[in-house]
Parts: C-alpha cells; sequence; structure tokens
C-alpha cells in the first residue's frame, strides 16, 4: 500500500485511498442510540492519521522547488523572496502542489490559515489574526476579572503578566512589524 502510494505521487497519477466502515453510536447519560455505519478513511484523531498523510505527501518534495514543512497532519509551502523571479519560482512550486489530487479531489486549500499560533490569509491581511489574538485576550481577562477582585491586584497584575501579555505579544513582530 505504501508503495502503491508513492509511486503513484512519484509518477502524479491518481491515488486510490482505503476506507473502512466502522459503527458508531451515541451515548448521553446511560442511553444508547443504534449503531450507524460510518464510512471513513483515515479516522480522526487516530494515530494512523498523520502517517497516512505523511506516506501520501511524501514524495511531493520531490517535484516542487520550495521548502515544504510538515507537522502531523499539517503541510506549509514556503519560499524566500528576495526579488521578483522569486515570486514566479514559488507561484510555479504553488501551481505544481495545486495540481495534486487523491481519489479524485484536488488537495484542498484554504483562505486562511493558522500556523504556529498565526492566522494568515491568502492576501497576508492581519485582520483575522487581530482578531483572534483579541479574543483570546478578552477571554483571559475576562476571567482575571471574574475571579479575582480587585483587592488582590497583585495577584491580577502576575496574572495578566502570564496569561494575556504573551498571547498579546505572540508573533507581533511578524503580523505588525512597524511601531507607526
Amino acid at each position: 500500500m505504501v508503495n502503491r502510494w508513492s509511486q503513484a505521487f512519484s509518477e502524479k497519477k491518481e491515488v486510490e485511498a482505503t476506507t473502512y466502515v466502522e459503527e458508531l453510536r451515541v451515548t448521553v447519560e446511560g442511553y444508547y442510540s443504534e449503531y450507524n455505519e460510518v464510512r471513513l478513511g483515515v479516522p480522526q484523531g487516530s494515530v494512523l492519521g498523520p502517517l497516512f498523510f505523511i506516506v501520501a505527501v511524501n514524495k511531493l518534495s520531490d517535484h516542487v522547488k520550495c521548502e515544504l514543512f510538515q507537522y502531523a497532519d499539517d503541510m506549509v509551502a514556503h519560499h524566500v523572496i528576495a526579488r521578483p523571479k522569486d515570486c514566479q519560482a514559488f507561484q510555479k512550486c504553488l501551481n505544481q502542489l495545486g495540481s495534486y489530487h487523491i481519489t479524485s479531489q484536488n488537495i484542498p486549500t484554504e483562505s486562511q490559515s493558522t500556523c504556529l499560533g498565526m492566522v494568515i490569509d491568502r492576501k497576508l491581511n492581519q485582520t483575522a489574526q487581530v482578531d483572534a489574538v483579541s479574543a483570546k485576550c478578552r477571554k483571559r481577562l475576562h476571567a482575571i476579572r471574574t475571579y479575582f477582585p480587585p483587592r488582590l491586584g497583585a495577584a491580577r497584575q502576575l496574572l495578566y503578566k502570564s496569561l494575556v501579555l504573551p498571547v498579546a505579544e505572540h508573533a507581533c513582530s511578524v503580523w505588525n512589524p512597524t511601531n507607526q
């Protein structure tokens, strides 16, 4: 199986993914639903999920001229852009990645993605990142204000510095590189 996937990707052929049938049921307060058949390719959250992903995309790096970073079942394409010619090379790499498919379906692309805690969109707009950071900080501030009264000022300040400030400062040099 692994060799067939590897060979198919090296020859840019379509790969037929194996599916399996699983029966699941729901339990709520001791009551059980009927068993329902669920057809899956790879079980979500399984130990083998990332392995199957790695096997499926392992040969991609042999066919593209940009760096591919992989973690579990995610992949990020990276290319240093120093001059206009580099943009064209990276676009060629992205086009090559876009041509790959599994079971007649293209590998999906997203309008925005999260990578190392940063929300990145296609146009490198920081609005989604700022919104995500603001929401996370507000949630933590609300918890601090709710559970620690103002008379515990030193404790609140310590919690702010350890729970809120790191979230606000995480990767800010990337998404807000200027001080203007």
